[in-house]
């Protein structure tokens, strides 16, 4: 079974803690060379990054810290 390639992200969702926002922020930014951009004023911190005028990567501040990741039951 070949995989197919990817060719594009479009409103990916992940969750994350609060205190794994900075290293979000470098991988999603400077690894991968997205630019972060507007986020609504939601009641939970987060992040979110565009490539052109797309939002693609949603980052969700909603888990505790010390949570596990992934959360149990995925």
């Amino acid at each position: 079974n070949a995989a197919m390639p990817v060719t594009g992200l479009d409103h990916v969702n992940l969750r994350c803690r609060e205190s794994d926002l900075p290293a979000m922020r470098r991988f999603w930014g400077e690894v991968i060379g997205l630019k972060e951009g507007f986020r609504p004023a939601f009641d939970f911190p987060g992040l979110w990054f565009w490539e052109g005028d797309r939002a693609v990567i949603h980052i969700a501040a909603r888990l505790p810290e010390g949570a596990p990741l992934p959360p149990p039951g995925i």
